[in-house]
């Protein structure tokens, strides 16, 4: 204990069980956004076009999120074909290598513009 709290967190969520608990229908989700690449291993949030032989060796990885496309910055998208060495543990380039190329939406900049038709405008 550290000031009353415990010093370790032992309950932990996943996104998919997050969803639920809010009540979110992957299904509905459309987009996905990190704020880095690195350490994301977004295969079995977006499915992959092929097998992949850690984690689905026989078929290709199934989408928890069937319908959201992945919102990475460009130039960190094209800066995983040349890893520094040292970058390559944490980037995993190659869980990038199958991802549907539709289901990516490279974006140049930092700032999202969003548009939602269910919500009034602000006044």
């Amino acid at each position: 204990m550290t000031n009353g709290y415990p010093a370790i967190v032992s309950t932990h969520t996943d996104v998919l069980a997050a969803c639920r608990k809010a009540g979110v229908d992957p299904a509905e989700v459309d987009y996905l956004t990190f704020d880095h690449l690195h350490t994301q291993d977004v295969r079995r949030r977006l499915g992959t076009t092929v097998p992949q032989p850690d984690i689905s060796p026989h078929q290709p990885v199934a989408a928890a999120f069937p319908n959201a496309k992945l919102q990475p910055q460009r130039a960190e998208l094209e800066a995983l074909a040349d890893l520094h060495p040292f970058q390559r543990p944490w980037y995993q380039p190659a869980t990038f290598a199958d991802l549907p190329p539709e289901r990516i939406l490279p974006l140049d900049g930092s700032v999202i513009h969003v548009s939602c038709s269910s919500f009034p405008p602000a006044s």
